[in-house]
C-alpha cells in the first residue's frame, strides 16, 4: 500500500506542497486515527486520478483546438479561392458586358448603313422614275415600240441585257395562223426573263402571252427562269390569271425596275 508520502508525490508540482500541509495540519490539530488517514488517502488518490483525467480531457481539448484552427485555416483558404475565383468571374463579366456595347455599336453602325442603303436605293428608285418619265415624254408611252427602246437604255444603264426576240410562227402557234412573234428577254445573270410590253392587257393577252414563252422556249431551246408582263392598265381578271401563271405585272413606272430585279 502507498504511503501518504507516495500519495502525495502524485499529484502536480504545484499542489504537493499544499497537501502535505493540509495532511500535517490534520495530524496536528485533528489528530487524526489511521482509518481517517486511509480515508483521505483515498480521497487524494481519488483527487490524483480526476486530476489526471482532468489533464487528458484538457489535452483532447486542445487537440480538438488545434483541429478547429487547421479547418478555419483550410476555410479561409477556400474563401480566398473562392474570392479570386469572383474576381475572374467579375472581370469576366465586365469583357462580356464591354463585347455586349460593342455588338450594340456594331449594330447601330448597321442601322445606319442600312439607311444610307435604304437612301441610296430610295435616290435609285427615283433616278429610275425620272429616266421612265422622262422617256415616256420623249418617245411617247402610248408607242409600245419607243417605250421598249427606252427601257433597253435604262437596264442597260443598270446593268441587265435586253434582247429583242423576233421569229417566224410558220405553224400558227401563237395565234393559231402564221404570224411574226415579237417578244422582249432580258437577261440577268444566268437568269432569262420573257417580258411582253403592251399598252393594255385584257385576259386573252395574258394567255396569248403564255404561247409567246412557249414558242420562245421551242425556238431558242433555252429556259425561261421567269415572265413578265409591263403595262399601264390591266383589268382584274387578266391580272388574276397572271398570278394564277406566276407572271409578274408590273403596271406603274416605278415598279418595273423592281419588278425585274424581283423576277
Amino acid at each position: 500500500m502507498s504511503s501518504i508520502s507516495d500519495v502525495i508525490k502524485s499529484f502536480p508540482n504545484d499542489l504537493q506542497d499544499p497537501v502535505f500541509h493540509f495532511w500535517e495540519a490534520l495530524k496536528e490539530e485533528l489528530g487524526v486515527k489511521r482509518e481517517d488517514f486511509t480515508e483521505l488517502k483515498k480521497i487524494v488518490q481519488d483527487l490524483a486520478q480526476a486530476q489526471n483525467r482532468t489533464e487528458l480531457r484538457l489535452e483532447e481539448l486542445a487537440q480538438a483546438q488545434n483541429r478547429t484552427e487547421l479547418r478555419l485555416e483550410e476555410l479561409a483558404q477556400a474563401q480566398s479561392r473562392t474570392e479570386i475565383r469572383l474576381e475572374e468571374l467579375a472581370q469576366a463579366q465586365s469583357r462580356t458586358e464591354l463585347r455586349l456595347e460593342e455588338l450594340a455599336q456594331a449594330q447601330k453602325e448597321l442601322a445606319e448603313a442600312q439607311k444610307d442603303t435604304d437612301r441610296s436605293i430610295k435616290r435609285l428608285s427615283d433616278t429610275v422614275d425620272f429616266k421612265i418619265g422622262g422617256l415616256g415624254r420623249r418617245w411617247g408611252i402610248d408607242s409600245e415600240k419607243s417605250f421598249r427602246n427606252g427601257l433597253t437604255e435604262i437596264l442597260a444603264d443598270t446593268g441587265y441585257t435586253v434582247q429583242n426576240f423576233i421569229e417566224s410562227d410558220t405553224k400558227g402557234i401563237v395565234f393559231g395562223r402564221p404570224a411574226e412573234i415579237e417578244i422582249d428577254v432580258i437577261i440577268k445573270g444566268e437568269r432569262t426573263i420573257v417580258v411582253e410590253i403592251k399598252s393594255s392587257v385584257s385576259k386573252s393577252d395574258v394567255f396569248i402571252f403564255l404561247k409567246k414563252v412557249d414558242f420562245y422556249r421551242q425556238i431558242s431551246g433555252k429556259q425561261v427562269d421567269s415572265t413578265l408582263m409591263i403595262t399601264p392598265y390591266i383589268d382584274d381578271a387578266a391580272r388574276d390569271i397572271a398570278h394564277q401563271y406566276d407572271i409578274i405585272v408590273c403596271d406603274t413606272l416605278s415598279d418595273i425596275e423592281p419588278s425585274i430585279q424581283k423576277a
